[in-house]
C-alpha cells in the first residue's frame, strides 16, 4: 500500500512538470535513395542511401514561456539512417548527435547549451541550395569536411541573435570547451544582413586539431530574384602547412511545382596546387509542402595531385588526380 502510494505521488509529479511545458513538438525527416558512385581506380557501384536531399532526422522540441519576453525551452535532434538495420545511428555518435541544447529566449536573442551546429559552416549551408546535403554539395570539394568540429561541436555555450521580421543585423557566437580533448576545442561566429530579398554574412572560427589550429574565414551572399536565386560564398582554411581556399557559386530556379539547383565549387591548396573542382545539377518536384522526389548528379575533377571524392563514395578508393561521379534519385518526407 505504501509503495502504491509512493508510486502515485512521483506519477502525479512527472504529470504536473509535463503540464508545465507550454508547447512539446515531435518532427522529423525520412529520406531514403538508390544512389551510383564511380571513381577512378575503383569503378563503379549501385547501393541505397540516405539522405540526398535532407539529413534523416528525429527531432524533440519544447518551450514554455516564463512571462515578460522570457522562454525556455530544449531541442533534441537525432540523425539516422533508414536504409540500415534498425534506422542505425549516423553522424559518429549514439543518442542527439546533430543537436542537444536547452535554450533561454528573450528579445535580445537566444542561449543555448550543448551540441549545436558550427556558425561557419551554417555560412555554407546558408549559400548552397543543397543546404550542404548530399552527393552535390558545395563542402564536398573541401579536405577539412571530416575535421571532428568542422559541422558541429559539442560543450558549446552559443549566443544568437536573429534578424527582425523585416529584415536586419542577425548573427551567432560559438565557444567549445576543450575539456583536455584534442578536436574538441573551438571558437566561431557569422554575422550578418538581410533586406528585403538579399542577405550577406561573414564568418570566422577556429578549432583544436592534432598538428596546432584550423582557422577559417568566409564570406557569402545570396539574393531571390524571383525567377530564380543565386548564391555562393568563398573561404579560407589554414591549418600549419596547408591553406585551402574554396568558393562555391549556385542558383535555384523554380519551374511551376520544382525546382533546378546547378551549382559549381572549387578547392585549391594554395601550397601544392592540388585542385579539385565540382559540377552538380539536382531537379526536385514538390508533390506536396512534405514530399518531394529528386534526382542529382554531380561530379568532382581532381588535377595537381588531388585525389577527393564525392561525399558517400569513399567506400571506393579514388585515383590521384582521378574523377568522382555520382547520381542518385529519392524521396524526402518530412513531419
Amino acid at each position: 500500500m505504501q509503495k502504491t502510494t509512493i508510486a502515485a505521488i512521483a506519477l502525479s509529479s512527472m504529470s504536473v512538470g509535463a503540464s508545465a511545458q507550454s508547447n512539446v513538438t515531435l518532427a522529423g525527416i525520412v529520406d531514403v535513395k538508390v544512389r551510383h558512385f564511380d571513381n577512378t581506380g575503383s569503378g563503379g557501384r549501385w547501393s541505397v542511401g540516405e539522405g540526398g536531399l535532407r539529413q534523416n532526422r528525429l527531432i524533440f522540441r519544447g518551450t514554455e514561456d516564463l512571462g515578460g519576453g522570457l522562454g525556455a525551452g530544449f531541442w533534441l535532434e537525432a540523425g539516422f539512417a533508414p536504409d540500415t538495420d534498425a534506422g542505425a545511428s549516423t553522424g559518429g555518435a549514439i543518442g542527439f548527435n546533430r543537436v542537444s541544447v536547452v535554450r533561454l529566449t528573450s528579445r535580445y536573442g537566444e542561449i543555448r547549451l550543448g551540441r549545436d551546429s558550427n556558425p561557419t559552416f551554417n555560412l555554407r549551408v546558408h549559400c548552397d541550395p543543397t543546404l550542404a546535403t548530399g552527393i552535390g554539395a558545395g563542402v564536398n570539394v573541401s579536405r577539412f569536411l571530416a575535421r571532428p568540429t568542422f559541422v558541429r561541436a559539442s560543450n558549446t555555450v552559443q549566443y544568437m541573435y536573429p534578424a527582425s521580421t523585416g529584415g536586419g543585423v542577425y548573427g551567432e557566437v560559438m565557444l567549445a570547451a576543450g575539456e583536455g580533448s584534442v578536436n574538441t576545442k573551438l571558437s566561431s561566429g557569422r554575422v550578418g544582413y538581410t533586406i528585403g530579398t538579399c542577405d550577406v554574412a561573414v564568418a570566422v572560427g577556429e578549432q583544436d586539431v592534432a598538428t596546432g589550429k584550423l582557422k577559417s574565414t568566409l564570406g557569402g551572399a545570396s539574393y531571390d530574384f524571383g525567377f530564380a536565386r543565386v548564391m555562393g560564398y568563398a573561404a579560407e582554411d589554414e591549418v600549419p602547412g596547408t591553406t585551402e581556399r574554396t568558393c562555391s557559386v549556385a542558383t535555384a530556379v523554380p519551374i511551376g511545382l520544382s525546382e533546378v539547383r546547378v551549382l559549381f565549387a572549387r578547392a585549391n591548396d594554395k601550397e601544392t596546387g592540388a585542385t579539385a573542382k565540382e559540377l552538380m545539377a539536382q531537379y526536385v518536384y514538390f508533390l506536396s509542402k512534405r514530399t518531394a522526389p529528386y534526382a542529382t548528379a554531380s561530379r568532382i575533377s581532381n588535377s595537381g595531385g588531388s585525389a577527393v571524392a564525392i561525399f558517400g563514395s569513399t567506400p571506393l578508393p579514388i585515383a590521384m588526380n582521378g574523377k568522382s561521379t555520382g547520381f542518385d534519385a529519392g524521396i524526402r518526407h518530412t513531419f
